[in-house]
């Protein structure tokens, strides 16, 4: 039973709590539940939390990144393990969500990712497989599995997540070296760049060499998209964000993890690939 949540969001969206984290609270009852909020710098922010977000545990910090941010909840979780579902701010629960998990639970899925209901299985390819079904209010929902490890695209990647059910199992399989590695090759990047990787990397990295090489999913919320931070120039988007993932792969070079040469030449490549097109536009 789920007996935490948390979600994680910066300053400028704190609305999210209102509008969505406070109705997944009363969704699943939970006994505790915590907000970190990134991007918190001044005592008088802190103010603001405490005065109008009085039913829910703040906790800041100022990464100016959701994966430095994902990982301090990662750190905290392993010194105080618990059932816990830890969801996008920007996602809503389906109902009675509680019972879904009971049922994931009693099929052996200790752990596993949400998604969202936009999602189509059949266009994850090959990495994806449909490994079983369990039934609520006679609905049957199917489970997926989806392989962290691609050779070309998203090649450390949890697959789809807008929510993270963890267990005190997988928390104490947490490889901290890998962790710590990917934290500190994260901070060799500028904080401006940072956020060009996504959380389901990071996070695919440190299940991949926790041990976990598949991650069972589910679909289970609606995801309010929040539209803040609008793409207007793809071409440079995509140039700087594999720039981002050749540097993330460089910076671990060296640190006992194969795999990440790859990553670093793939990116690299692509890095000069989308370089051509915005010095030509």
């Amino acid at each position: 039973m789920i007996d935490k949540l948390i979600t994680y969001l910066p300053f400028y969206r704190i609305n999210e709590i209102e509008e969505y984290f406070k109705t997944n609270i009363n969704n699943l009852r939970t006994s505790k539940n915590i907000v970190y909020v990134d991007n918190v710098y001044y005592e008088f922010q802190k103010s603001i939390l405490k005065e109008h977000f009085p039913y829910v545990e703040i906790r800041t910090c100022n990464f100016n990144d959701r994966n430095l941010c994902y990982i301090q909840i990662l750190e905290d979780l392993i010194e105080e393990p618990s059932e816990v579902l830890i969801i996008d701010s920007d996602n809503v629960l389906i109902d009675d969500f509680q019972r879904i998990d009971d049922e994931m639970q009693k099929a052996g899925y200790n752990f596993y990712n949400v998604a969202d209901k936009g999602w189509k299985p059949d266009s994850l390819g090959k990495r994806n497989a449909k490994v079983g079904e369990i039934k609520t209010d006679g609905i049957t929902r199917f489970v997926y599995s989806y392989k962290i490890y691609g050779m070309y695209n998203m090649m450390f990647f949890i697959g789809p997540k807008q929510a993270v059910r963890l267990d005190k199992g997988i928390l104490n399989r947490m490889n901290k070296k890998a962790m710590m590695d990917i934290k500190d090759s994260l901070l060799k990047i500028d904080l401006r760049f940072r956020n060009y990787i996504s959380d389901e990397t990071t996070l695919g990295f440190i299940y991949y060499y926790s041990g976990i090489k598949h991650v069972p999913w589910i679909i289970g919320t609606e995801h309010e998209y929040h539209m803040s931070t609008p793409i207007t120039d793809v071409k440079t988007f995509k140039m700087i964000r594999a720039l981002t993932f050749s540097r993330l792969g460089k910076n671990l070079m060296g640190k006992g993890y194969p795999r990440v040469y790859w990553l670093y030449f793939r990116y690299k490549l692509a890095q000069v690939g989308r370089t051509l097109p915005v010095l030509f536009s």
